[in-house]
């Protein structure tokens, strides 16, 4: 993925929140593609605690 440029606004408008455009996926707002990336990490983060937790639960049988 290569960055090309960023500006403020779609089609010179003003807005409050910034641009950025990328070869394969056009203009994209930058907040919104933060909180896209934020809501894929809080999904990766829920489902690595619940994996460590069955990993715990294994090594417990285990032992036992």
């Amino acid at each position: 993925m290569r960055y090309v440029l960023c500006k403020k606004g779609k089609s010179g408008k003003t807005s409050s929140a910034g641009y950025v455009y990328i070869e394969e996926h056009g203009w994209i707002n930058i907040e919104l593609f933060l909180d896209r990336i934020r809501k894929y990490v809080k999904r990766f983060e829920q489902e690595l605690g619940s994996t460590q937790k069955k990993a715990k639960l294994s090594l417990n049988q285990e032992v036992s």
